[in-house]
């Protein structure tokens, strides 16, 4: 539950560091977004809002692990000659400047979308025991409030649209009826 994270957590701010770190050390998030639709407006009520939370979260997700990236990066460095990597550093420097690029042009689009690795670099990333919330694997849960929203083909468009960007995987689903107990078997 990410819910406590407050701007500036990146920085420090409120739970901070230490809550984002407990986050880091998830194999994957689930973010569950609850959308409402206004039928007479023929639109999403809270959309917008929505969106700008999503991108609050990953935004403090890209400082944080820039913050976590930067201070590793300065340990890789030869105490003797600064301008220069420890010998058997530079694979290990080579993964986290692209992490930390990828992480900074993230931000600079406003795009925030998780960072890739192959198969290389997320075992060396593994066994350097390092834990980057950007390269985290997102399941979104797009929560409608009215479940015949998922087969309406308007809505899905209109969040598809928006999420195709993320390299995220994403399903649409309506938990207020599933806790009322009325799944047909349909849905």
């Amino acid at each position: 539950d990410v819910a406590g994270i407050e701007e500036g957590a990146s920085r420090g701010r409120g739970f901070g560091t230490r809550f984002l770190s407990e986050i880091s050390e998830c194999d994957f998030l689930c973010h569950v977004v609850r959308i409402d639709f206004d039928e007479q407006q023929n639109e999403f009520s809270n959309f917008e809002e929505c969106l700008d939370r999503f991108n609050y979260l990953r935004l403090e997700f890209a400082y944080y692990d820039i913050f976590k990236i930067e201070s590793k990066m300065e340990k890789l460095r030869d105490k003797k000659n600064p301008h220069s990597l420890l010998e058997d550093s530079k694979k290990e420097n080579d993964i986290l400047t692209k992490i930390l690029n990828a992480n900074r042009q993230n931000i600079e689009n406003k795009t925030y979308k998780q960072i890739i690795l192959d198969e290389d670099e997320k075992k060396l990333i593994k066994n350097k025991g390092y834990q980057f919330v950007t390269t985290k694997p997102f399941l979104i849960l797009i929560n409608y409030d009215d479940c015949n929203l998922i087969f309406d083909s308007f809505a899905k468009e209109k969040v598809e649209c928006f999420l195709i960007d993320y390299n995220d995987l994403f399903f649409f689903i309506c938990i207020k009826k599933a806790l009322d107990n009325r799944l047909d078997s349909e849905e």
